[in-house]
């Protein structure tokens, strides 16, 4: 999408056009799984509302504590 026409576009809609990318890419990679499930779910509900820190609390409370995310990134 051309810059210009992006920065046109409210956050709602960027964020809407971003979930999309996401449910793209999760079906090109083939990543099916309950937690990804959820945390879609969850990024849809922002696009009824512009309240920023509601988005960051909500995907905070979705995302692992760094301890996990350390475990994770040590297996490659």
């Amino acid at each position: 999408m051309e810059k210009l026409l992006f920065e046109l576009i409210s956050i709602r809609g960027r964020m809407a056009y971003g979930i999309t990318c996401l449910e793209k890419v999760c079906t090109i990679w083939n990543i099916k799984n309950e937690k990804m499930n959820i945390f879609i779910k969850c990024l849809w509900t922002f696009t009824s509302s512009g309240n920023l820190a509601k988005w960051e609390e909500k995907v905070l409370s979705l995302l692992p504590n760094n301890d996990e995310i350390e475990v994770y990134a040590n297996k490659f």
